[in-house]
This record gives structure tokens, sequence and C-alpha cells, in this order.
């Protein structure tokens, strides 16, 4: 596998996903350590366990790429997709304990964007030695 470069297709279960976790913070073990890897392991798992309960296909598109900046993992489902906005309403109604992995990835993520009608939902964290600080301005939180 190419450390700077992987996507693999993954079946839409806790097996599965449990699997693409593992393989992607591996990968970005590369580039993050401790704390960052950790806040960044934590988002992942949130992301991907997000795309179980809410999205509807068969199939989860996971890839992971990194530059001199950032490391950016993107995950797509191609039939539903799901909205932020949609899943927060939802613990609201339901008054729930669960529902806070948007507010987690949020917190430990540097972005977290929601792409092709939230069928696509992209990490970023960006590398400890990197100057760049994430804006409103360019999707940062």
């Amino acid at each position: 596998m190419d450390p700077a470069s992987y996507r693999r297709y993954f079946q839409r279960s806790a097996d599965s996903l449990h699997r693409a976790r593992k393989i992607i913070v591996d990968a970005v073990r590369s580039w993050l350590s401790g704390e960052h890897l950790s806040e960044f392991e934590i988002a992942l798992g949130e992301a991907l366990a997000n795309l179980v309960e809410h999205g509807g296909g068969q199939t989860l598109i996971v890839s992971c790429a990194c530059d001199d900046e950032r490391v950016v993992v993107e995950i797509e489902d191609r039939v539903v997709g799901f909205l932020r906005s949609d899943v927060v309403a939802e613990r609201r109604e339901r008054e729930s304990p669960r529902g806070y992995g948007f507010l987690i990835m949020h917190r430990l993520l540097d972005e977290v964007h929601y792409l092709d009608r939230g069928r696509r939902l992209r990490l970023v964290k960006y590398l400890p030695q990197s100057s760049h600080q994430a804006t409103p301005a360019d999707g940062g939180v």
C-alpha cells in the first residue's frame, strides 16, 4: 500500500468497518502519533458508525491521503447519504444520550465536510508540524 494514498471498498457491516478503521489508522500512523492519532481514530470511528447507522448502501468506499499539511479521509456511501442536521434533529427529538458523533468529530478534527448531498464525508486533520490553521472561510470548524 502506498502510504501517501489509499482507497478501498468495504461492506457496510460492523465487522468490515472495524477492519476499515484499523487499516486506516495503521496507514495514518505514518503521519500522526500520540494525542493527534488518538483524536483522529476516535473521530474516524464515529464517522464510520454514523454511516453504518444512517447510510443506506451495501458498500462504503474509503480513501485516505496525506500531503505536507494534512491527512484527508473520505468515506462514501453511494446510496442514501445523510446530513448532520438530520441526525442532530433526530437526537433532540428523542432526547437520547446517543447522537453526539458529529459533535465529537467536529471537536477532534480540523475540518469535517458533508459532500454530494451527504453521500460523502471528508475528514481532515492537520499534521502537527503544519502551520495551517483551519478557519471558517476554508471550511474549518
